[in-house]
């Protein structure tokens, strides 16, 4: 738990929005595939567990596979993760797993306990003050750096896994596609791949597909009996996608593939552009 206010959390994924889209070759220039992906994420967004948080669903250009979210709403899908997806289902659980980040504010929760509330409170106060050689603000900086090295905690990754399961179920779609999506992950690099090997904090891949069936089981049993809805013809990537080494992602976080906040790293940008 934390006390920082969730208006920080929106705030913050506002203001890295900017910084982080042309990173990725900026938002995908065709508006079918802009009007899809957001009206995925508009489908999943009454069910999830703070509605009224300002989100927002975009798809990248770059051709790299992965999915992120900022705090407080800013969801993006990749290029090369919706050329792998065979379905909607499969699109609209790894947008709840993004969502699930979000609604449990993990990233606000590291850093709260990295840097401590008061810390964390007054070093982003001195930020929107442009308070140069504030203390408080080289210890916001120093810890976002530290982050970036750090993924989500096993029980995070579980976490957004169980609610982006319940997100996409409660909103029609069929939970097993969660299933499916991370068998693609698996195949990619069999057992534990090299980026989780990095971290002994986050779960390998077989261990989430363990969890997800577990939770579908107990609240969606006949979750089998749902009919999967097909991709929209218009929103694939026929561009082949970019399988870049694991350890490439380090320094970036890697959204649905288990690790980290992009957030901490554009904020460090802004961050040592006022020092």
């Amino acid at each position: 738990m934390t006390i920082i206010p969730v208006e920080f959390d929106s705030y913050l994924g506002r203001s890295a929005m900017p910084d982080l889209e042309p990173q990725y070759g900026g938002v995908n220039p065709d508006p079918k595939v802009q009007s899809y992906v957001n009206s995925v994420g508009k489908r999943i967004v009454p069910h999830t567990q703070d509605p009224k948080l300002p989100y927002t669903f975009k798809p990248l250009a770059s051709t790299q596979i992965n999915a992120f979210a900022l705090p407080g709403g800013p969801v993006y899908v990749l290029g090369g993760l919706l050329s792998m997806m065979s379905n909607e289902d499969e699109l609209a659980c790894v947008i709840g797993h993004e969502c699930g980040h979000i609604n449990k504010r993990h990233s606000i929760n590291q850093l709260t306990n990295t840097l401590g509330a008061t810390g964390l409170l007054m070093g982003i106060d001195a930020y929107t003050k442009n308070d140069k050689s504030n203390k408080d603000l080289m210890k916001v900086s120093a810890g976002l750096l530290e982050l970036t090295k750090m993924g989500f905690s096993r029980e995070d990754e579980y976490q957004a896994d169980t609610e982006g399961v319940r997100y996409a179920a409660r909103a029609g779609y069929n939970p097993l596609a969660m299933v499916s999506f991370f068998g693609k992950l698996q195949s990619l690099s069999p057992g534990m791949n090299k980026f989780e090997e990095w971290t002994s904090s986050h779960p390998d891949t077989q261990k989430r597909i363990d969890n997800v069936n577990a939770v579908i089981a107990k609240e969606f049993p006949k979750a089998k009996q749902i009919p999967t809805t097909s991709l929209n013809p218009s929103s694939g990537s026929t561009s082949k996608p970019i399988i870049i080494p694991w350890t490439n992602y380090i320094p970036y976080g890697i959204g649905i593939l288990g690790v980290g906040t992009l957030a901490s790293v554009l904020l460090i940008k802004k961050l040592k552009k006022s020092a």
